[in-house]
């Protein structure tokens, strides 16, 4: 690995912990490991993986991760087979979004939900039964940790 390599692995990650919370940044080797993959593909690993809890603190990670000119790639519940995350297109901060798990607001007059981009389908379900409701779409079957943000990103 080159010394280019090395800075492109630590800096970032060290200038991202200072701006944000220690909880939200991981340069664990092997979540790295595991986050450089999808279902059918090993990547390059990301150099940082970033899991804010709500909206601020993803606004927060997006604007340090501009600052620094570090490009990202969102991932919900990692069962993409599009590649839809894993790059091998240079250094990357993932960003995980499945702290941000929340059901948020259920309106069952007006028939709407609000949730984070990290919820599941399975928690929305749960969610919505005991007022008697189901979405008309379940989910894709990627299976119980596919993310609404992931399945109605591929449409």
């Amino acid at each position: 690995m080159s010394s280019a390599d090395d800075l492109s692995r630590t800096l970032p990650a060290d200038a991202l912990r200072a701006a944000l919370s220690p909880e939200v940044v991981s340069t664990d080797p092997a979540l790295l490991e595991l986050y450089g993959q999808d279902i059918w593909k090993i990547c390059r690993r990301p150099v940082v993986v970033l899991r804010p809890a709500d909206t601020s603190g993803l606004a927060r990670a997006l604007a340090e991760t501009a600052r620094l000119n570090l490009p990202v790639a969102p991932r919900g519940g990692g069962m993409s087979y599009t590649g839809g995350y894993a790059s091998d297109a240079g250094p990357v901060a993932l960003i995980d979004l499945s702290r941000m798990d929340r059901v948020l607001h259920v309106d069952p007059d007006a028939m709407t939900v609000t949730v984070e981009a990290g919820c599941t389908w399975k928690t929305l379900h749960e969610t919505l039964k005991p007022h008697g409701l189901r979405t008309p779409f379940w989910g894709p079957l990627s299976g119980v940790s596919s993310t609404i943000g992931g399945g109605l990103s591929q449409l």
